[in-house]
């Protein structure tokens, strides 16, 4: 059966037998990261021995490098071994600063904590993003996901590792940590895909049919901003605003050994050779027609995690997926998931009323198989303020003891 992250520290499951005449809540199964040791907890002192923040490339098997950050509790044991938290984005890794110090680093309330529950932070620059290099044919492009379970290689080689992985996400880092089960990697052990696309191309793209020209626009001119580095352009100011931005940042972070940032200007080059998404849907009717300049085919199934059910089931890690009412596609996802498969072991459906005005504040939150079982055509939440839960098909009201504790919010969503 999937299982559930209900928390930084541990995985949790609830089972349910499908064929049972009425719900029952199931005696929690308590899964961790951890290999059975007690986690470690405790203070983000000096270290001397492991430094609490890198920023490194790692190459890839094409020799691509890819730039990665990562922080480790500030006062690891040199021979302590840990697990991992994995963040993948094409939205820049992390962000220049003009002090360098890792309080002022975007990242360091997450590192924080991270580490803070014994937990290694790993976080990704996507191939032909950020500080990586490579170029970007289509979005999670086939060999963009090669290398996350790449990077889970490397991981799991280094002494402060214990050989467990997890990861999460929103969005499209959501897309990324969902898109890691794929590779089917052993040592993957957990993922949490929040307000993701499950099927970028039909629920985010072209939803009905018809190409989302704003959003995509907007959308596609700001992320080719980041891919080329263009801090100015990407906060849209240009004159003495723009000299009085580049004072606190550059843009993107460079890996700790690019002091003369030679390397970070020779990816950004490469970028300059990504596709750009806008432009390409324009000429791109249906899901197998070539995309972009490459003329790649099959782009509207290789670049979502509905291309990868079959694989994604498989891998049996466990997910813990959020998605929003008003947030895109994300629902139209999560019932995608759910109808897919027949009903086999799912955990909960947790669903809570639309909040007009709170892009995340809503949704159906799924806890336990993650693809397999089935929602109901139409699930009603009831009256503002009410809650109802949906477990193997059947509404019944939160509250009632007949179905399983689950926590009130997601532990990841932030």
């Amino acid at each position: 059966m999937r299982r559930l992250i209900v928390a930084p520290i541990a995985l949790t499951c609830w089972a349910a037998a499908s064929s049972a005449p009425a719900i029952v809540a199931a005696e929690p199964e308590t899964i961790s990261l951890w290999d059975g040791r007690a986690p470690w907890v405790g203070a983000l002192a000096g270290q001397q021995n492991v430094p609490r923040n890198q920023a490194l490339y790692v190459t890839m098997r094409d020799g691509v490098k890819i730039a990665i950050d990562i922080w480790l509790p500030a006062d690891l044991d040199p021979d302590q071994e840990i697990p991992t938290v994995l963040r993948a984005t094409r939205y820049w890794r992390a962000t220049d600063t003009a002090t360098g110090e890792p309080e002022d680093d975007r990242n360091f309330d997450e590192a924080e904590l991270f580490n803070g529950n014994g937990y290694a932070l790993v976080v990704v620059d996507a191939r032909g993003s950020g500080a990586s290099f490579g170029t970007r044919p289509y979005e999670l492009s086939q060999e963009e996901v090669r290398d996350y379970g790449e990077v889970v290689d490397w991981i799991i080689e280094q002494p402060w590792s214990n050989g467990r992985v997890g990861a999460w996400g929103v969005s499209y880092s959501g897309n990324t940590a969902e898109m890691l089960a794929v590779s089917g990697h052993p040592a993957v052990k957990a993922i949490a895909p929040l307000f993701n696309d499950f099927d970028n191309f039909g629920h985010l793209v072209f939803p009905n049919s018809l190409l989302t020209v704003g959003f995509l626009q907007d959308w596609g001119e700001a992320v080719h901003d980041m891919d080329l580095n263009d801090i100015c352009a990407l906060r849209d100011v240009a004159g003495d605003a723009c000299a009085e931005l580049r004072q606190q940042t550059s843009g993107v972070k460079p890996v700790d050994s690019d002091q003369d940032r030679q390397q970070l200007a020779a990816a950004v080059r490469q970028h300059a050779d990504n596709t750009q998404p806008y432009l390409a849907a324009l000429d791109y009717d249906f899901r197998d027609d070539p995309f972009g300049p490459l003329g790649i085919r099959d782009v509207g199934f290789k670049r979502s995690p509905a291309g990868y059910l079959p694989r994604i089931e498989a891998s049996g890690v466990a997910m813990l997926i959020r998605v929003g009412w008003q947030d895109a596609g994300t629902v139209n996802g999560a019932r995608g998931r759910l109808r897919a498969h027949p009903p086999d072991g799912v955990a909960a459906v947790r669903c809570q009323p639309r909040r007009p005005g709170h892009l995340l504040g809503g949704g159906c939150r799924r806890y336990g198989r993650g693809i397999a079982g089935q929602l109901p055509a139409g699930p009603t939440c009831g009256a503002r303020g009410a809650r109802r839960s949906v477990a193997l098909g059947l509404a019944v009201p939160t509250g009632s003891g007949s179905t399983p504790a689950v926590p009130a919010r997601a532990p990841f969503a932030r």
